[in-house]
This record gives structure tokens, C-alpha cells and sequence, in this order.
């Protein structure tokens, strides 16, 4: 019950903020509420909102106890504010300029040795598109779409409990990437697209140690 009362006070002071002072407050109380509900650090230079509650921010950092780091050059996202009150988090999302850096990521190490990828040692993205959700039990993304000149992926999937993982993939890697796997297992492995390769997978199972399947027109493969 406490948390409950918590999280709707916060979402008060969010809306009332947003809609009436927009200032030091305002980035305050949007910064804590994101902090509760993602459990990271965030950080916001400058947000503004119109009346219909679509949130504008500008460089935006998120970081969380296991060296996970992300900024955002900018960012609009369409709020869902009677969502929120009643259930959890919920919003459509577009980012810009956008750097991730997660080396303890168990999904980037087990997609990166399921493909025989050495690891990015930060995601870049010139824009992620998607929706995001988070309940209580669940975290749901949909629709992802982040695109990079390196990698572009698109996703949709859910995390239970931060315990299991069920999301479906599609990557699209440039030459650069896949350069060092030889031709012979990159036709095995990926459909070319021109200068890009694609792949699709699937996640499932432990978050600690997902379960990586990789279905081509040959076989199934399936990484631990």
C-alpha cells in the first residue's frame, strides 16, 4: 500500500509541476519518478511539456549501480498519465542521439557470442523509437526501432519479475561488424541486405543467463 501512495504522490507532484511551474521543480519531480520507477540515476538539463502531456527533454543521462550508462541528446515522450496512477508506467517513446554503454549486459554478451560478435563497447544511435511499459510484474518494450549506422535492431519482448526474458529480435549488422566472421558461416548465418546482414533471434528464459535461438532456412541453434 505504501508504495502505491508513493507512486501516486509522485505523479501529483509530476502533472501539477509540469503544468504550473516547469522549472528546477518540474525536472525534479519527472527525474525522481523516472529514478523510482527504473531503479537508475537521471539526470535532465532542460524539459518542457504542452498541455496535452507530451514531454520534451534535452540531454538526459541515466546510469545504474552496474556501470550501466546512457545519454540522450533529446527526447520526446507521449505520456500516459491515467495508466501510470492505476497500474505502473507507460508512454511512447522517440530518442535522439542516443549512447549506450552496459558491460555487464547478460542480453549483449549472449547476443554477441551467439553470433561470434566481438561486444560494442557503446551502442551509438542517431534515433530509438518504441513503447515502453512497467508494471509491477513486468517491463514491456514494443516496437523497438533504434538505428544506428552500425547496427540497426528492432525488437519486441518482456522481462518478468527482472528474473525472465521473452523478446524477439531482428538485427541488421553493417560490413563492418560481421567483417571478421568468414563468408562461409556469415551465409549460414545472415541474409545480406546490400551492405547490411540480418538476422533474427529469440530471448528467453533466466535474465542472468538468457537462452539465445536462432532459426535460419538450414537449422535451429540455440546459445546458452
Amino acid at each position: 500500500m505504501n508504495r502505491y501512495i508513493y507512486t501516486l504522490i509522485i505523479i501529483l507532484i509530476v502533472v501539477v509541476s509540469l503544468f504550473t511551474l516547469r522549472g528546477p521543480i518540474a525536472k525534479f519531480a519527472v527525474s525522481t519518478y523516472i529514478e523510482k520507477a527504473l531503479d537508475m540515476d537521471v539526470v535532465i538539463e532542460k524539459i518542457g511539456v504542452n498541455y496535452r502531456g507530451k514531454i520534451t527533454l534535452k540531454n538526459v543521462t541515466l546510469k545504474n549501480s552496474k556501470d550501466l550508462d546512457c545519454s540522450i541528446e533529446s527526447a520526446v515522450v507521449d505520456y500516459d498519465i491515467i495508466f501510470s496512477i492505476s497500474k505502473g508506467l507507460k508512454f511512447d517513446f522517440n530518442l535522439y542521439g542516443v549512447k549506450l554503454s552496459d558491460p555487464d549486459s547478460k542480453i549483449i554478451k549472449a547476443l554477441s557470442k551467439s553470433l561470434s560478435l566481438k561486444p560494442l563497447d557503446v551502442l551509438d544511435f542517431s534515433m530509438v523509437s518504441g513503447k515502453f511499459i512497467r508494471t509491477k510484474e513486468i517491463l514491456e518494450i514494443r516496437s523497438l526501432d533504434a538505428k544506428g549506422e552500425l547496427l540497426r535492431i528492432f525488437a519486441d519482448g518482456t522481462i518478468v519479475g527482472d528474473k525472465t526474458i521473452d523478446c524477439n529480435f531482428k538485427m541488421l549488422l553493417s560490413d563492418e561488424l560481421v567483417s571478421e566472421i568468414p563468408e562461409s558461416i556469415r551465409k549460414v548465418f545472415f541474409t545480406s541486405d546490400g551492405s547490411w546482414s540480418e538476422v533474427e533471434l529469440y530471448l528467453s528464459g533466466d535474465l542472468e543467463h538468457p537462452s539465445v535461438n536462432l532459426t535460419t532456412d538450414l537449422f535451429k541453434l540455440s546459445v546458452r
